[in-house]
């Protein structure tokens, strides 16, 4: 069988995309800097990828998060990170006392959903367009507490339908998916 003229003929049908395994991209990662959550991760953290960290309020999971910023600060001096703080409580001694090197952190406090959203996807387009071969790393804390506009406008006595933020996390993700993956390291 003549394997390329079948990946071309099921492009063709399906106008999809057909990356044969030698023509795929590796996978780059930042590593955490913790040898064992290097190791489980196969890396630490892959880049050009969406990583969603959850737990129990108070695990530290924001602390991971800054910790990352470091490392991608230390790893990439002249990298982006852009710290999304939905909930509103990052201090600048915490960060300080991490190591985040507080000149080069970008602390975002949009208000909705939606606004985060439309926060990553303008820095990785910038980082993309503007600043090619840069990198780029993304904190969202956190999804819980985030609400979408359509909640912002709600009296506290409204049946809340907390569906509308996982819907809207879900058309993000799907649309921001191929905007951060432009931006992973290529070679």
């Amino acid at each position: 069988m003549d394997f390329g003229k079948f990946y071309k003929a099921l492009a063709k049908k399906t106008g999809a995309e057909i990356i044969t395994g030698d023509s795929m991209l590796p996978i780059h990662w930042l590593p955490t800097g913790i040898p064992l959550l290097d190791v489980v991760t196969g890396g630490g953290v892959p880049q050009g990828r969406i990583t969603h960290c959850c737990g129990e309020s108070s695990v530290g999971k924001s602390l991971l998060g800054l910790w990352l910023a470091k490392m991608h600060q230390i790893a990439y001096p002249n990298g982006n990170v852009v710290y999304i703080d939905t909930e509103r409580a990052l201090g600048s001694d915490f960060c300080r006392k991490v190591g985040v090197d507080m000149s080069k952190l970008a602390v975002v406090t949009p208000e909705t959903v939606e606004m985060t959203f439309d926060v990553m996807d303008q820095a990785a387009e910038a980082v993309f367009k503007e600043m090619p071969g840069e990198n780029l790393l993304i904190v969202w804390d956190s999804v819980a507490a985030t609400v979408s506009a359509a909640e912002k406008e709600e009296d506290y006595d409204s049946k809340a339908q907390p569906a509308r933020l996982a819907a809207a996390c879900s058309r993000g993700m799907k649309k921001l998916r191929p905007v951060i993956a432009k931006t992973a390291p290529r070679a």
